[in-house]
């Protein structure tokens, strides 16, 4: 009967190392797997640095085109606001000259 138990142990022993070695196997294929993730991982990380640092780039590009473009129309305004100023002078003075007119005319017919 001895024998029968320690053929017994010996049979769930080696069933035992039997799946220790498929246990090892299945933690080898994950660690496989993890660094290939890890490696995937990386390289989007990688690539998400990259397209970051190129959007950063062409922000910057936009927005000094954008404050360019702000500083042009800003001049613009500026040389429109002194020709409309220029021009309510002439407008002005072209004003009072009709209004001497008038009254030079007015007092030529009254005499």
């Amino acid at each position: 009967m001895s024998d029968d138990i320690l053929h017994q142990i010996l049979g769930e022993i080696r069933g035992m190392k039997q799946d220790l070695t498929e246990v090892k196997t299945g933690l080898a294929e994950v660690k496989d797997e993890v660094k290939c993730t890890n490696k995937r991982l990386d390289s989007l990380e990688t690539e998400f640095k990259q397209f970051k640092s190129e959007v950063r780039a062409e922000f910057q590009v936009l927005k000094a085109g954008q404050q360019g473009i702000r500083n042009e129309i800003s001049d613009r305004f500026d040389e429109v606001k002194r020709e409309l100023t220029r021009h309510d002078h002439a407008i002005a003075i072209l004003n009072n000259r009709l209004l001497n007119n008038e009254v030079e005319v007015k007092s030529l017919k009254d005499k």
